[in-house]
């Protein structure tokens, strides 16, 4: 936009917002959508009684001590991007990644029956493809209900809207 008039201004700041909308659309990939709504609702944290789902890629130390990185990165992505449509078609949200981890949380009406048919899902999935598109990766999933903290952990400068407490720790045992 050239020129000094108030049409000139008014194209730079719409040029300023676009930008601001795309950095917004991509951050958006890298936090949860309870993350982003807590920032909306201003949370500061609850309790609440959520069904978690964990997966963990099994074998997977292994696996990436003898292949590539490329390899690795694209069987971990690939595996992973299956698991979280899997999740969020069934009304589940990806709280995080931990390495080949997924952590999810289901809230509401029938979390549980959405938690189990996602891991029924994702069970599916990986067995009809697992030598084909999943390089013989197989998760374990562990399905739990329990009251949960839920608030935004973490510092001033870096924090995560997540769950806590022992219905989580023993959802990861699971």
């Amino acid at each position: 936009v050239r020129g000094n008039d108030e049409l000139a201004d008014l194209g730079r700041t719409v040029n300023t917002m676009v930008r601001g909308l795309f950095e917004r659309f991509e951050l958006s990939k890298f936090v949860s959508a309870s993350t982003v709504q807590s920032i909306r609702d201003g949370a500061r944290g609850k309790r609440a009684s959520i069904t978690m789902l964990f997966s963990d890629v099994r074998g997977f130390t292994s696996y990436s001590e003898s292949r590539e990185p490329e390899t690795i990165v694209g069987s971990l992505n690939r595996i992973l991007s299956a698991q979280t449509e899997i999740i969020q078609e069934n009304g589940g949200d990806v709280d995080k990644y931990v390495g080949d981890e997924i952590v999810s949380i289901f809230t509401g009406d029938d979390q549980h029956l959405r938690a189990c048919r996602s891991a029924l899902a994702i069970q599916a999935e990986l067995a009809a493809n697992r030598d084909t598109r999943y390089d013989g990766l197989s998760v374990g999933i562990g399905i739990n209900t329990g009251e949960v903290v839920l608030g935004m952990i973490g510092s001033e400068k870096r924090a995560d809207f997540t769950v806590i407490g022992d219905a989580v720790n023993y959802t990861a045992r699971l």
